[in-house]
């Protein structure tokens, strides 16, 4: 640290710099961060500039952030909720309906974490309460009081061909966010991935992680622990570009062109059992970048495999295996794709656990149509038989008389309310002779309701 006649000398040059072009420092916005080392001279630097003083382990504050050099804990992404509440008492008292509701959702609360979902990875405490704050919002409540929630937000957190409404699953796509920056960093060429390769991965090659499904260093920042969360989903992506084949092993290593699903397994275990483990040990020469296949005879295959190379043969033909190179090299590309991969990707890699809804009586062309939102959203809750009628209400505990208002004849039921109901057989014929479909429709959705 500099001596104090240096300080007085710098704050001298400051003053003059200020005279001279009119520019005042912001004391209310600088801060002086020290280490402890000398707390004394740091406050007597801090009263001759004017400014405030902050130990560096607390961490120093980034776009709301505090950045720390020993991690961060729970608490200090309480910031990231109170934006949350912010936007949210904005909204909450206006007349907006559930479809104005799920586009807010989706648009702004599932995007406010963006940025450091790309560093990070973030508590699951954090995760969770992101994800009630939009449920509650979601369904009508406020930040002091919450609304009966007709479906939870991991069912409609799901793609719309699955049966869910396409909102963001805050998790998965934080593991994306994640992966896609871990790819930047390891096969980019900036300072941050010559840190990842030296410090974390220790100079040696991606494919030894590979091998060893464990990528790099078990200790280290922040950043680092939260890319070896999302390493299984980093290696489901890497994929072996064939130049000789010398260094893939056949079964048991992806390619970019996906030549291993044309490998029976019975044919890889012949293979295997001779000794023939690596691709190059079925090539028998490279003809103009061409590579030349051995035959069944050359590779001594019995009777009964015969048939199932010559298969193979055909697929690699017409997937044009080109050389590229003298090594083969380990690539981050979608499986029998030569495309990048996407955010896009990864996050349905990444969501790829969540099991679809049974909603075939629910087509994805609904969610294509030119009804309103609010329309389609109500048509999917009365389908999954979540909209409001009492059979509904007594499942959540609550009591009442539980007969339709409109007949008061029958148990209230979604299917009794919207096909059943004397009144509302009325209401489809009178729309049927209005519109001029054909009636027979009612019938139909009766029973794909059923």
């Amino acid at each position: 640290m500099l001596c104090k006649s240096s300080w007085l000398c710098l704050n001298e040059i400051f003053h003059m710099f200020q005279s001279a072009s009119g520019l005042i420092i912001n004391k209310a916005k600088s801060m002086l961060y020290h280490n402890d080392s000398n707390e004394e001279l740091a406050l007597w630097i801090a009263t001759l500039f004017g400014i405030n003083l902050a130990p560096i382990k607390d961490g120093f504050k980034y776009l709301g952030f505090f950045l720390k050099p020993k991690g961060n804990r729970k608490l200090d992404w309480t910031w990231l909720i109170d934006r949350f509440y912010k936007k949210i008492s904005r909204w909450e008292m206006q007349f907006l309906s559930l479809g104005g509701r799920v586009i807010l959702v989706q648009s702004v609360l599932s995007q406010l974490a963006v940025y450091w979902a790309h560093l990070y990875f973030l508590p699951s405490s954090i995760i969770k309460k992101m994800v009630s704050l939009s449920a509650n919002f979601l369904w009508g409540g406020t930040s002091h009081f919450s609304k009966m929630h007709l479906v939870k937000m991991d069912t409609i957190s799901r793609p719309k061909r699955s049966g869910g409404w396409g909102l963001l699953h805050m998790r998965s796509f934080g593991k994306a966010l994640l992966c896609n920056s871990l790819k930047r960093g390891i096969f980019g060429t900036g300072k941050w991935s010559s840190i990842i390769n030296q410090k974390y991965l220790k100079g040696k090659p991606l494919v030894y992680w590979y091998r060893k499904k464990s990528l790099g260093s078990t200790r280290g920042s922040a950043i680092w622990l939260g890319y070896r969360k999302i390493q299984e989903l980093f290696f489901d992506f890497l994929r072996w570009r064939i130049n000789t084949g010398s260094s893939i092993l056949i079964g048991l290593e992806p390619t970019v062109l996906g030549l291993e699903d044309s490998l029976s397994p019975d044919l890889i275990s012949f293979l295997h059992s001779w000794g023939l483990f690596s691709w190059n040990k079925l090539i028998h020469a490279w003809s103009s970048s061409t590579p030349v296949w051995k035959t069944v005879d050359e590779l001594n295959l019995p009777p009964t495999l015969c048939h199932l190379w010559v298969s193979a043969l055909k697929v690699f033909d017409v997937k044009g295996i080109k050389q590229s190179g003298t090594n083969d090299v380990l690539v981050w590309s979608k499986s029998r794709s030569t495309q990048p991969v996407s955010v896009k990707d990864l996050y349905a890699a990444a969501s790829s656990t969540l099991q679809p809804l049974p909603m075939p009586w629910f087509p994805s062309k609904f969610w294509k149509s030119s009804c309103p939102l609010k329309a389609i959203l109500f048509s999917w809750l009365v389908f999954s038989n979540r909209n409001l009628s009492w059979e509904v209400l007594q499942r959540k505990g609550w009591t009442g008389p539980g007969r339709c208002v409109m007949c008061c004849q029958a148990p209230e039921t979604n299917i009794h309310m919207f096909f059943q109901c004397p009144a509302s057989a009325k209401i489809w014929y009178e729309l049927s002779l209005t519109y001029g479909f054909p009636h027979q429709i009612f019938s139909f959705v009766q029973v794909a309701f059923k």
